[in-house]
């Protein structure tokens, strides 16, 4: 039996309906021909919003694998006449801060203009380390390991952020009142070099050490020996590491 226009269009009427239902947008009674309009006006619109909502969802996915691994902290345990090892654990302790924005461990996403904030507008991020003792002194490193790219990073170390002298009171709220010997400079990574890591490293700074860089290291932040650095000034290993991941594209 042919269906006759007016059931096809009860039909199409029926099946707005229902996705306008799920839409949750209101349907108000109109004569035949104007409430069918209406109908797709509301349809239309409705799949306009849910566009624009997924859009601006953020979702931040948070680093796996080896590169997931890289982020660890480590505290002392108290036990009383008894000493105290250093214990490290995976996954917590240094916090990278922005406005509006927890880095640690995490592949800094597109939406927000994230990306775009940290090439071009934020300062120095907050550096929280809830595990540091008071009345020691730290050293924080910040450096890209992929330059030009992760593929072939022959600019390794790019030198970001050096700061000595850190109090430990001072990684509680995470405002670093230290000895600045490298101004922060934002992650920029070349256009289209693929996603570069930033990797923060926290060091207890040995007591009675001056930290200090040679005349070379100051004059350019490229290809930076941060292993040669470390060993003479004997931080040892870190006690805290963190790092994000992000591009320029």
């Amino acid at each position: 039996m042919l269906s006759s226009p007016r059931d096809e269009v009860d039909v199409e009427t029926h099946v707005i309906q229902s996705s306008l239902m799920k839409c949750s947008c209101p349907v108000s009674r109109q004569p035949q021909q104007v409430r069918m309009l209406v109908l797709v006006a509301l349809f239309l619109l409705c799949k306009l919003g849910a566009a624009v909502k997924e859009k601006n969802v953020c979702v931040f996915e948070t680093l796996q694998g080896e590169d997931g691994s890289f982020c660890r902290s480590c505290m002392y345990k108290f036990v009383p006449e008894i000493p105290t090892p250093l214990v490290c654990k995976h996954r917590g302790g240094l916090q990278i801060i922005y406005p509006g924005l927890d880095a640690s461990c995490n592949v800094i996403p597109s939406c927000a203009e994230y990306r775009e904030s940290l090439i071009n507008a934020w300062g120095p991020p907050l550096v929280k380390f809830p595990y540091a003792r008071l009345y020691k002194k730290y050293v924080l490193i910040m450096v890209d390991p992929d330059a030009p790219n992760r593929a072939e990073p022959t600019k390794r170390f790019w030198r970001h952020w050096l700061v000595t002298d850190i109090q430990g009171q001072n990684l509680m709220d995470g405002k670093l009142n230290g000895r600045v010997l490298s101004d922060y400079r934002r992650p920029n990574p070349p256009h289209g070099s693929g996603y570069h890591r930033y990797q923060f490293l926290l060091f207890e700074q040995p007591g009675g050490e001056d930290i200090t860089m040679t005349d070379y290291e100051r004059r350019t932040r490229a290809s930076w020996n941060m292993d040669k650095f470390i060993d003479n000034c004997n931080l040892g290993t870190p006690e805290a590491t963190a790092q994000f991941q992000t591009e320029n594209v």
